[in-house]
């Protein structure tokens, strides 16, 4: 896993224990109310024992109700996830400032280290060891301000350009899976209701009960703009020109895909992404012979001018 081979997703099938289950779901209501009563019970009680139960309690409380509010990837509540994830910092701090034994700080109550050697297939025993408190500390604190970064930027990110280079910066920081897959669901969520149709698919809320609006997601309305065309698809000046704009976006979708997985993922699908990509010349080629195009230019006096990433003109103008 250090060397982002493996993600820890792939350790599940040896992980004894885990019921997984969809934000929002009775599981996770359960688990929240579990956890109250368990905070509730820990704060009446006296001594640093207590606290640090009741701080440990309301750490992973909030750390559930941020995952919860990641889904679906509206913008209030991408920021209200963003503001959890601050506050379960805050019980992480409370924590490391805790005085209390360093045996109690390294034990880990309830791990048994033989506990799936039953179900593990045929494979060599590796030790295991329980990781110790300030490496947990520093791991969760790591992964909670990456995620409340960004769902930050997401949110902000409006046009193309803007996307890219966050998620660029986003990929070169390594960040570990449960950040990845938050920011890979809110970035896809749109491409699965487009594949259905419109009768079809129900409108997506948001924890207040109105629709989830997700425009950083990448799509045929934010490639459109970005060559300054139609946001409509149906507007589009002629067939060639619609679909260099279906396969353009298609192309993005499968970049913004790839940099949600870790490097040597990457790394693979990378060499796949290049064919998609040359594609595009061949496609850009015919949709500027049509006539419909030109016209389309023609109409619009030919007057777009072509920029750089830093918003400069580039020398040739149209």
């Amino acid at each position: 896993m250090g060397g982002q081979v493996c993600d820890e997703e792939d350790m599940l099938l040896h992980t004894f224990g885990f019921r997984l289950d969809l934000p929002g779901g009775q599981a996770a209501k359960n688990t929240q109310q579990l956890l109250d009563r368990g905070i509730t019970a820990a704060e009446t009680l006296e001594g640093e024992a207590a606290k640090a139960v009741a701080c440990r309690l309301r750490f992973r409380k909030r750390v559930l109700q941020a995952l919860s509010l990641a889904y679906p990837p509206g913008a209030k509540s991408l920021k209200a996830t963003a503001l959890e994830c601050d506050a379960a910092c805050a019980e992480l701090d409370a924590m490391q400032a805790m005085s209390l034994p360093e045996d109690a700080l390294e034990a880990a109550p309830g791990f048994v280290p033989g506990v799936n050697n039953r179900a593990m297939g045929m494979a060599p025993p590796r030790p295991a060891v329980p990781v110790s408190f300030t490496s947990a500390i520093q791991y969760w604190r790591g992964a909670l301000t990456a995620l409340a970064g960004a769902c930050r930027w997401l949110v902000e990110c409006k046009t193309w350009p803007e996307l890219r280079s966050n998620l660029i910066r986003f990929a070169a920081q390594g960040n570990v899976p449960i950040v990845r897959s938050v920011v890979h669901r809110a970035l896809t969520f749109n491409m699965a209701r487009q594949s259905v149709p419109a009768a079809q698919s129900a409108p997506a809320l948001s924890p207040n009960g109105k629709t989830a609006e997700c425009h950083w997601c990448p799509s045929e309305a934010m490639v459109a703009a970005e060559f300054g065309l139609p946001a409509s698809p149906e507007e589009a000046p002629g067939a060639e020109t619609k679909l260099f704009i279906e396969q353009c976006a298609i192309a993005v979708q499968g970049l913004v895909n790839t940099l949600c997985l870790n490097r040597c993922r990457q790394r693979r699908r990378l060499r796949r992404l290049l064919e998609d990509w040359r594609n595009m010349t061949d496609h850009a080629f015919n949709a500027e012979a049509t006539s419909e195009l030109q016209a389309w230019f023609a109409s619009q006096g030919w007057t777009w001018k072509p920029t750089d990433e830093a918003g400069q003109p580039l020398a040739v103008s149209f």
